[in-house]
């Protein structure tokens, strides 16, 4: 397991190989120039604090977007439902948006969504649709038919 220490290490290591050779000060070089004992003021200040310089990256790794995904729990296609009342629900992307016709929600962190509708007797088409930030969508429809009690 790495200890706190460990891991600032490994930081620092990051954060140095990310800028250019020429941009990496360290500090004991700045006071190798002049002792602190010599300097007053803000001038020991300025020594000890080492310069603020942007890391400068060559490249930037975008990492693909996974697939949108539609995945719906409840209810099956073909069930029957003894409720005209009924709550879908599923997954998709984290912080998708899922509508089924003018009802929207969004997914929460887990990518978990429900959506309560009301539907008419007899056999009955959902269309649920997902979209994601990236501008993709989905969209499946299911079939169940109503036959309340």
């Amino acid at each position: 397991m790495l200890k706190k220490r460990d891991i600032v290490a490994l930081c620092m290591v990051v954060v140095i190989a990310g800028c250019t050779s020429n941009s990496a000060t360290p500090a004991a070089s700045i006071m190798s120039t002049k002792s602190a004992s010599t300097l007053s003021g803000n001038a020991v200040q300025e020594a000890l604090s080492p310069p603020v310089e942007t890391p400068v990256m060559d490249t930037v790794e975008v990492l693909p977007q996974s697939p949108l995904q539609l995945i719906i729990d409840n209810p099956k296609d073909g069930d029957t439902l003894s409720s005209q009342d009924v709550t879908v629900t599923g997954r998709t992307a984290p912080g998708g948006v899922v509508s089924i016709d003018d009802v929207f929600t969004i997914a929460d962190q887990a990518g978990h969504f429900s959506l309560a509708l009301h539907l008419e007797t007899g056999l009955q088409l959902i269309t649920v649709e997902a979209s994601n930030s990236g501008g993709e969508d989905i969209i499946l429809t299911l079939s169940v038919d109503v036959q309340p009690e």
